[in-house]
């Protein structure tokens, strides 16, 4: 999946980027602005995110292979944890299966990493045997031959085993509360993440599905996976028995399931007794499929209000003005700058995880700031610094608190 964030601080005015029309010098990336999210470019075994005090630990799993047998194993289980000491609740993350096993050598960046750890959770991220540096000979998940000869009941166990593995390491570590477990998962990793739960993960609250499924080839058959009644079987049957509550996210433009195979799959999970809530994003730039990082701007809400009635709260900004009404927060057009240069702030503002600030001046300066808490005063410095006119909050975490024409 693609990763195209960044953490940015900017400023511009009327005579454009002031750091550089201007002749103030105002590098674009401050100092910590926000820890960087994490990339594919740096998805190698020797990188590590000291913002998200990034471990890694090798662990031994055993896993069923095609003709039967089982083998023992070694996986990659990387770790990330919020700043203190814990305990933190837990978030597995389980991923998906690209045209090319072996890379990267161990998976780290997805859009729910920094989501998670923001909100307070330690995460478990399994580069599972078969995939990566360590395990791309066997291939637990796959079949000898062609797309229906996949086995869906080991890619089930093998993402179980994973899971169940991680777990138990992080049993003996005292950051870990083992009794708030959130399993999620994008693609094979997300219908995984919804049957594996429903056959037991200790600690479990929830499950987060993004564009989950099995068997699609875009190329070959783009929204037409192989044998999709299978998955809808699997759903049917993990909703007899899962009772925790699920969030189900997917893109209209998903070329690997399409539009209406992910409805069909709720469907029979809900109708079997399974508790899902649906997001639909509609349709996203870029590939669909991609729905858990690309489609981030549309499904953060939802999902942060679904954490929230597990008693789990969103990162705010300190010190954040009271909603003025002045405009709706995506209502761009209702912005008091209408530059390019701001435009484009604000939406990349918009696509920003929380916490997160939009101020600008009345002579067209403006500045952006995303994941501290304090990032309110930072901006307002920043742009007083380089408006050399008092700045104004346009826009804090999900509110607009632009002060409404006639009041103070």
């Amino acid at each position: 999946m693609a990763w195209r964030w960044s953490w940015r601080a900017a400023v511009f005015g009327r005579c454009g980027l002031l750091a550089l029309a201007c002749g103030f010098a105002l590098p674009l990336d401050l100092a910590r602005a926000e820890p960087p999210l994490l990339r594919p470019e740096v998805m190698d075994a020797h990188t590590f995110a000291t913002d998200y005090n990034e471990t890694l630990v090798t662990l031994p799993v055993t896993v069923q292979i095609a003709d039967g047998s089982y083998r023992n194993a070694e996986f990659q289980l990387t770790v990330f944890r919020p700043a203190g000491v814990g305990p933190f609740p837990l978030a597995l993350v389980n991923h998906g299966r690209g045209p090319d096993r072996t890379y990267p050598s161990r998976v780290r960046g997805n859009r729910l990493v920094t989501y998670f750890v923001r909100r307070g959770f330690a995460v478990l991220v399994p580069t599972r045997a078969g995939y990566g540096g360590l395990g791309s000979k066997i291939d637990p998940e796959f079949g000898l031959r062609a797309c229906d000869d996949i086995s869906v009941d080991r890619q089930i166990s093998s993402v179980a085993a994973h899971a169940l593995a991680a777990l138990d390491y992080a049993k003996a570590q005292s950051w870990a509360d083992m009794s708030r477990v959130i399993v999620s998962g994008g693609s094979v990793g997300g219908y995984t993440s919804v049957v594996a739960a429903a056959r037991g993960v200790p600690g479990a609250i929830a499950v987060m599905n993004f564009a989950g499924g099995s068997g699609g080839n875009p190329k070959k058959s783009p929204g037409k996976p192989c044998n999709p009644e299978r998955i809808t079987k699997v759903f049917a049957k993990a909703g007899q028995t899962l009772r925790l509550p699920t969030l189900w996210v997917y893109a209209a433009n998903d070329s690997y399931w399409g539009e209406a195979l992910p409805k069909v799959w709720h469907a029979a999970f809900t109708q079997a007794g399974g508790r899902a809530e649906f997001v639909g994003l509609g349709t996203i730039e870029g590939e669909g499929h991609n729905a858990v990082s690309d489609g981030f701007a549309g499904w953060r809400k939802p999902a942060d209000a679904f954490l929230t009635r597990l008693g789990f709260s969103a990162p705010v900004t300190s010190g954040a003005p009271k909603a003025s009404g002045f405009a709706a927060l995506d209502d761009a057009a209702k912005l008091p700058l209408q530059s390019a240069a701001a435009q484009a702030g604000y939406r990349n503002f918009l696509r920003a995880d929380l916490p997160r600030v939009f101020v600008l001046s009345p002579g067209g300066a403006w500045a952006f700031r995303s994941g501290k808490p304090d990032g309110l005063s930072e901006a307002l410095a920043l742009c007083t610094k380089g408006a050399k006119v008092a700045c104004t909050p346009y826009a804090v975490d999900d509110a607009v608190v632009w002060p409404v024409k006639g009041t103070p």
